[in-house]
């Protein structure tokens, strides 16, 4: 992940990728934070969260292969707790001006795994 997403600086878990796997994650301008697997269907789709300042962020991605040279991603964020008001709004605006250049990362790897 942090190979081509932009917004994290590194993530790293240990052992097998399971749901229920905790991992660490540094998020660009943030601390250091528990990342949880909270759902994982390979090659499918991916569910992560962590809790930051009072809330609980959960990232969304959906992976779909529509032919050999196509993939598409959805990704979305969930955002709760007491300070979720606060951080959604920002963390959307910077996801939104940096998604073309995390898009374009992720297509590059993508196809270096090919």
């Amino acid at each position: 992940m942090h190979e081509w997403d932009i917004l994290i600086e590194y993530v790293q878990f240990h052992g097998v990728l399971r749901v229920g796997s905790v991992g660490i994650l540094k998020p660009k301008g943030a601390p250091v934070v528990d990342l949880v697997v909270t759902e994982l269907v390979p090659p499918h789709s991916y569910t992560n969260e962590f809790t930051l300042f009072g809330s609980t962020f959960t990232f969304h991605h959906e992976l779909e292969e529509l032919d050999s040279n196509t993939v598409s991603m959805r990704f979305w964020v969930e955002a709760r707790g007491l300070m979720a008001k606060t951080f959604a709004p920002l963390m959307r605006k910077d996801i939104e001006k940096k998604l073309p250049i995390l898009m374009n990362n992720f297509k590059e790897q993508f196809e270096h795994e090919d």
